[in-house]
């Protein structure tokens, strides 16, 4: 029995839909990760495939965890969540959340509260000019 030859086509369609995991490329492909990296080898731009399907896979995990976050903040009211979010997220810090500045409870409490009545009350979406 010879070598098992992939074309460039195989490989590219094994890749998509992977997020980038090596090991599920293998297995869609039937070969060993030696295998795999020599088919990337010998087709660089499956190199670049591979890179954009692992960067649009973390981009997802990321969204989910970033609902999740929401979701845990809005039906919890967890102090925590809404003190991780305002230090951590883009908007937190261009309030001025970030960076090293100091959460104080009340602080976070008033925005955890006018956001939630906000949503309680059917108001309109909740934006950064009414929290």
């Amino acid at each position: 029995m010879g070598k098992v030859r992939f074309t460039h086509s195989r490989v590219k369609r094994a890749i998509k839909g992977s997020g980038g995991i090596r090991r599920l490329i293998c297995t869609k492909l039937g070969i060993s990760r030696q295998g795999l990296y020599e088919c990337l080898k010998k087709w660089p731009d499956l190199k670049q495939e591979l890179q954009e399907e692992q960067e649009r896979k973390q981009e997802e995990v990321g969204d989910m965890a970033e609902n999740v976050l929401y979701e845990h903040m809005f039906k919890h009211r967890s102090l925590k969540a809404v003190m991780y979010f305002l230090s951590n997220s883009k908007e937190g810090r261009r309030r001025g959340y970030g960076n090293g500045a100091e959460l104080q409870k009340e602080d976070v409490t008033s925005v955890l509260e006018r956001l939630t009545d906000n949503i309680l009350q059917g108001g309109p979406e909740v934006t950064s000019e009414n929290v």
